[in-house]
């Protein structure tokens, strides 16, 4: 029963009391009970319908080339933070195209805490590894980060992945994506169910739940390790182990009890608080 338009886009997206009118660049006009703005950082959805234009924005460019003799091994990925002035990070990522063995190789920009150019990042990075760029086709894609207190919903629209915002930190975006859609699908099944489509706790939904939660300590560690605090931060990351994993088994997506969460918060802490007594090794 569910009709399926792939390669249709959108030209228009206007709500009204009780629909919302979704025109067609063909000019058709559809009519529904909700919209489902799961359309990325650049969609229709966000423009048209007067969602604030977030702070958090980065830029990603990513390429494919043959290994080299600087790599690591295939079983490894690489996230590389040696440049201290780059708000944000490079990586090296095994990867298959059309069944040969690559590298994808890329960086990750946040241009809110200053001006820089990903394929100047990136043409460094490749070179430093004897890689020419203009060899190879980029790929460049803009992304956003949740920001706390900011609106996803609208009467009849809800914002998804992307267009909601994903991981600031890190970039990611494709594990939200899918924790977006396990939440969203059982929510508007249930709004639907009640013909109660104002979607005004939508936030607090997401808030509540994994998603939010994580959204929201990524959010709050972004500056700090990013910014002018960034050397303090990296001469206590090695002291605080503990930490580090529990750091890792949350990018992994592993499950986390609040207790672990709380004894490597405490150790960072711990571990910060004794930095200023300590005199830095020359």
């Amino acid at each position: 029963g569910i009709s399926v338009r792939d390669g249709t886009p959108v030209a228009a997206i206007t709500p009204d009391l009780d629909h919302v009118r979704v025109t067609l660049a063909t000019g058709e006009v559809l009519r529904t009970r909700a919209v489902i703005g799961a359309d990325g950082v650049a969609g229709i959805t966000r423009r048209q319908l007067g969602f604030p234009r977030a702070e958090l924005r980065a830029q990603v460019v990513e390429l494919d080339t043959e290994a080299t003799a600087h790599d690591a091994p295939r079983d490894t990925i690489v996230f590389d933070f040696a440049t201290r002035d780059l708000r944000g990070y490079a990586w090296d990522f095994p990867t298959l195209v059309a069944g040969t063995p690559l590298v994808c190789r890329g960086a990750y920009v946040i241009h809110n805490l200053g001006a820089d150019s990903p394929k100047a990042r990136i043409t460094s990075y490749l070179a430093a590894r004897g890689l020419d760029v203009t060899r190879y086709r980029l790929k460049q894609y803009a992304e956003r980060g949740l920001q706390p207190d900011t609106g996803i919903s609208r009467p009849r629209i809800l914002l998804v992945g992307e267009a909601a915002g994903i991981d600031i930190a890190t970039g990611e975006g494709i594990a939200q994506a899918i924790e977006y859609g396990m939440l969203a699908g059982p929510y508007l099944a249930r709004a639907l169910e009640r013909d109660d489509l104002g979607f005004f706790d939508w936030r607090d939904h997401v808030d509540a739940h994994h998603l939010g939660k994580q959204l929201a300590i990524r959010h709050a560690c972004y500056r700090l390790f990013y910014g002018e605090r960034r050397p303090t931060v990296e001469r206590v990351l090695p002291r605080v182990p503990g930490f580090i994993k529990v750091g890792l088994q949350d990018f992994a997506g592993k499950p986390l009890s609040k207790l672990s969460m709380l004894r490597g918060a405490g150790q960072f802490l711990a571990a910060l608080a004794r930095l200023p007594l300590e005199k830095p090794q020359s």
